[in-house]
């Protein structure tokens, strides 16, 4: 799943959210807009930092007016977003629940063509997502190490995107398989075979496997709240693995029956979704060990005393540790820039988890 056409099509044909990271923000922006044409789909960027700052509506940057009914529009491209305040992202959790019809049962079970947003009923087109393009920086200053630099996010408004891809110019990524027929008619049929793709209890066990070594990870409890993955996670998980078999296996005229996920099928949806959500690392927080001391705050030896006293009151993973040692651990286990990746840096916690599971034979 290294191609920006296969990330925007899963989103659409499961009508969800997804992150692109990316070096160059403009060129992911237009290969985007280039993806979402080949499907006759309206896609719409929006500046989300300067549209809050302005406090003005986002109902109008939403939807469109069509025959007198108002309908989402097709793909929403939001930009900035990592500039925008804490409160600015509580905003946007707000108008995503609305969306998401607040995840009840009765909206899951029985989706309804309209949803409710600002009190006023908005049409759903077949195909709509909203993409939120996010800016690597540091790559270009041969930064190794990329701590205080990573953004600050809401982890709500985190959840509320299935996955994260990395968009590169590197001919790899380009948008230039659009040699199809009828787009959208592939997208139809995608959706169509998702629920036919055969998850057996093995990978089950498998998933759930990768979900307790990630959230019984020795650095998750440096910050529980940032790393621990919801329950949900685990439908996500699945729901990706079964929608990329689907989409590597469109063209094949044979029985639906012959659609399986494997457990390099499951590592690639635990990355996809893993790499987005899993972040033990708080820009400026106590165990950010790349960020400079503000002047008139603690002194760096203050801070190392404080850092010590936290590790010695962590039972469990840290039991008995030295500080030296659970330094170097930490040091090693920061992120780095990796344009490999799926969010554009490295994520140890995934990585150790992915080959500390046994996958089934």
């Amino acid at each position: 799943m290294n191609n920006l056409l296969v990330a925007v099509s899963l989103a659409l044909a499961n009508n969800r959210r997804c992150v692109v990271h990316t070096c160059d923000l403009d060129a992911a922006v237009t290969a985007l807009k280039t993806v979402v044409s080949s499907a006759d789909l309206e896609a719409v960027e929006v500046d989300l930092k300067s549209l809050l700052d302005q406090n003005d509506s986002l109902l109008s940057s939403l939807t469109t007016q069509v025959s007198g009914k108002r309908w989402l529009r097709d793909v929403l491209i939001w930009r900035s977003v990592e500039q925008c305040t804490a409160e600015q992202q509580r905003q946007l959790v707000g108008i995503l629940d609305q969306l998401d019809g607040y995840d009840t049962n009765a909206h899951r079970i029985c989706p309804r063509d309209t949803i409710q947003i600002q009190g006023q009923d908005v049409f759903l087109p077949v195909f709509h997502t909203v993409i939120m393009v996010v800016e690597v920086s540091g790559f270009e200053n041969g930064i190794s190490a990329a701590g205080s630099m990573l953004p600050t996010w809401y982890k709500r408004l985190k959840e509320k995107f299935w996955f994260s891809h990395f968009y590169t110019q590197d001919g790899q990524d380009e948008p230039r398989s659009l040699q199809m027929v009828d787009y959208s008619k592939e997208l139809l049929k995608v959706r169509s075979r998702i629920p036919c793709v055969h998850l057996s209890h093995e990978i089950m066990d498998y998933i759930h496997s990768l979900m307790v070594f990630i959230r019984n990870h020795r650095l998750q409890s440096l910050a529980p709240l940032q790393t621990r993955l919801s329950t949900d996670t685990i439908d996500h998980v699945s729901l990706l693995a079964r929608s990329i078999v689907a989409w590597s296996r469109r063209t094949d005229s044979g029985s639906n029956t012959s659609l399986y996920v494997t457990p390099e099928v499951c590592q690639v949806a635990m990355r996809k979704i893993g790499y987005w959500l899993v972040d033990w690392q708080i820009p400026g927080g106590l165990f950010d060990l790349s960020a400079r001391v503000p002047t008139g705050k603690d002194t760096e030896e203050q801070l190392e005393n404080n850092r010590k006293l936290v590790v010695n009151m962590l039972a469990g993973a840290w039991y008995g540790s030295e500080w030296p040692y659970v330094k170097e651990y930490i040091q090693q286990h920061e992120a780095r820039f990796d344009p490999t990746s799926n969010t554009g840096y490295s994520n140890s916690m995934i990585e150790d988890s992915i080959s500390a599971v046994q996958p089934p034979m």
